[in-house]
């Protein structure tokens, strides 16, 4: 029976290969993404330089913080209560 099998496989249109190797991948790297970085985990972004910031969105830093002075990050213009 398994030699039927693989005589099939090998006989098998290109194209059909193709799709069937697709699945497989497709279902191996879902299935690592699952792993790697699972639906529930809890991640945080990282503070931002004002200059980063500045570049990112073409704005002048002096825009980005009138009356804070010269802040070093995004963090540093968070209010206190």
């Amino acid at each position: 029976m398994a030699v039927l099998a693989a005589t099939r496989v090998q006989n098998a249109d290109p194209a059909d290969k193709i799709v069937r190797h697709a699945g497989i991948l497709f279902e191996y790297l879902q299935a690592r993404r699952q792993q790697m970085y699972p639906l529930n985990a809890r991640r945080s972004l990282r503070n931002f330089m004002i200059h980063e910031v500045s570049r990112l969105a073409s704005t002048p830093e002096s825009t980005l913080y009138p009356t804070m002075g010269r802040a070093r990050s995004l963090s540093a213009l968070k209010p206190t209560h």
